[in-house]
This record gives structure tokens, sequence and C-alpha cells, in this order.
């Protein structure tokens, strides 16, 4: 498999095997949107035959795979995703099921990035969607921007210089940049503790 069947993206580092735990013969998939996951080979090649999986199905199982990635816990095992389960992980209650919960998502992954107070997360547009579950980076960059409008988030250029509370949306809105540094504010502290 040379393309994850998720978001697309090429050249993923895949390998084949056998799952322990279903005895299906899987691909382990290393991608850098989606995490890393296992798919059913049979799954795989038909995602895109499948009139229920759309954009926005792909989108939670890409940022499902992703969330468990990054938040790693002691007993963490790679998410299998099969043609039964799929829609477990679909109606799982860590998939975000308004704005404010895709708001949370993007709050809490700068949280647990920033080892001190302070420190800024690079955060890619292109690549990082899928933290917030977002379908298209349009979206992810609309959530940065509340934020930073809340001043739940401060922005930083690549010269580390913070953005002023005067910037103009559209700078972020369409500025062609796909990386941001974020830096959580004390107000956004609270609100994630709320």
């Amino acid at each position: 498999m040379e393309k994850c069947p998720f978001c697309l993206t090429e050249n993923t580092m895949s390998y084949i095997g056998k799952d322990s735990s279903t005895s299906l013969c899987t691909n382990t998939v290393d991608c850098p949107i989606c995490g890393q996951y296992k798919i059913s080979m049979e799954f795989a090649e038909d995602i895109d035959k499948m009139k229920e999986i759309t954009p926005k199905v792909k989108a939670i199982l890409s940022g499902y795979t992703r969330e468990k990635t990054y938040l790693k816990a002691d007993n963490y095992e790679i998410p299998v995703l099969l043609h039964g389960n799929y829609q477990d992980i679909y109606n799982s209650p860590i998939v975000p099921r308004s704005v404010s919960e895709k708001v949370y998502k993007l709050l809490n992954y700068l949280n647990v990035k920033a080892s001190d107070f302070g420190e800024p997360v690079s955060i890619n547009l292109s690549l990082d969607r899928s933290i917030t579950y977002s379908v298209s980076q349009k979206e992810l960059r609309e959530i940065i921007y509340e934020l930073y409008g809340e001043h739940l988030i401060d922005i930083y250029n690549e010269a580390g210089v913070k953005h002023g509370r005067n910037l103009n949306p559209d700078i972020i809105i369409l500025d062609k940049t796909l990386i941001m540094d974020l830096k959580l504010t004390m107000k956004g502290i609270q609100y994630l503790e709320q």
C-alpha cells in the first residue's frame, strides 16, 4: 500500500503482517497525518468503493488514529481498522461531535505536546488537520484564528515573534503559511480545566 487510505498521503511507511488479535492480514501504516494504525487488507482495498465512507468519515477515522498515536497510554495498542469496526470508531466517545469539541481537541493537543509553560508547539496545517478531526486545513486554520481571537492561544511567526492582537484575520485565513507556532495562554489553560 503506497497511500494512506484515509488522507491519501503518498509514500506512507507500511508493512504487511498478520494481526495477532484478529488473525487477519493487515497493513501497518505510519502516516504523518493519520498516525500509526493497522488496517485489514480487505478494508483498505474496499474503502473507496464504500458509499458510507464519506470524506467526513475518513476525517474521523484519521483523527481517531492520530489521537490514539499522540496520546499513547501505558497500555497503548495500535488501532486496528476492519470492515466490522469502523462504525464503532466513528461512534466512539472520543470523537468530537461539535465545533466546541474540535476546539477542545486542539487546545488539549497543545497542552499535551508542550512540556513547559509557554513552549510553542508547531502546527503544520497540511499535516495536522486530523488533530481536530477536520476534513480540510481551512477548518483547522479557522479554529486557530478563533482561539487566537478569544485569547486562548498566541501565534508566533517563524522568527519566534508573537503576532499582535490587531492581526488581520485574512492573514491567517488566507496566508499560504502552512506552519504556525502556537502557545497556550493562561486563559487557554483555564478553559481546558473547566
